[in-house]
């Protein structure tokens, strides 16, 4: 629990522990309703994050694959607000913080796809395969050449490293593309 951050008569720190997800204790505001509501939403916040990251967030990744995992990790967690919402009353909802975060989050997710189509992440992952796929190839391609193989056995083994590359990538791209 995190330490109050008001300060006393005396200009010190309070020394009170805070009220959960509030910043200050009862005795400097944490019992006013404004603090109670702001309290109440940061756990719930907590508590959607520690859900979300179960699914595992990665750091070692490109950009546009970076921007799509946020548009996933941001639906995941529309949709476990609106599981939470999911069996209760319609009057129930009004003014509740679980609601305003099902909202927030829904608006998150709208700004983070459109922020992806604008940086041409809408076919990135496909064209990302392709690239690697092309780099591969390259690499193996000069690999095969150090080899001393006779035309006919480099021309075979090209062709079955194409095709197998081919097959990983998917079927919108054919042989010639790589």
């Amino acid at each position: 629990m995190s330490q109050c951050k008001a300060t006393n008569r005396q200009g010190n720190r309070c020394g009170r522990s805070a009220v959960p997800g509030a910043t200050v204790c009862n005795m400097h505001g944490g019992k006013a309703p404004q603090v109670q509501a702001k309290a109440a939403e940061r756990l719930l916040e907590a508590q959607a994050t520690a859900y979300v990251q179960r699914f595992g967030g990665r750091t070692d990744i490109d950009p546009p694959t970076a921007l799509l995992e946020l548009v996933q990790a941001k639906r995941a967690e529309v949709g476990y607000w609106a599981e939470q919402l999911a069996d209760r009353e319609p009057e129930s909802l009004i003014g509740a913080p679980e609601l305003a975060l099902l909202h927030k989050s829904q608006d998150q997710l709208a700004s983070y796809s459109v922020g992806s189509l604008r940086a041409g992440v809408n076919g990135t992952t496909s064209d990302n395969a392709m690239q690697a796929a092309r780099t591969l190839f390259t690499v193996m391609q000069r690999a095969i050449d150090q080899l001393g193989l006779t035309a006919d056995q480099r021309q075979r083994a090209l062709n079955v490293i194409a095709r197998e590359l081919d097959a990983l990538v998917g079927p919108e791209h054919g042989e010639d593309d790589l």
